[in-house]
């Protein structure tokens, strides 16, 4: 995740933030590097999805909390 917000706005990271989170609950989402999408390949282990999605969602809230 960090390497992939590097040099990232805040903008950028809350939209990188949704897509991947979109992403591992099944929607395949092209604008993703090749290392986020093998990781949002965890979709198939839905136990997985939450333990995946967690450090995104401190992100975001985070980035709410800059506000």
């Amino acid at each position: 995740m960090t390497e992939a917000l590097k040099e990232k706005s805040p903008d950028e990271a809350r939209s990188l933030a949704r897509t991947f989170r979109s992403a591992i609950r099944g929607n395949p989402a092209e604008e993703l590097s090749e290392k986020l999408r093998t990781l949002a390949s965890v979709h198939r282990f839905p136990r997985r999805v939450q333990c995946a999605s967690l450090p995104w969602e401190a992100l975001e809230r985070a980035l709410q909390s800059e506000l």
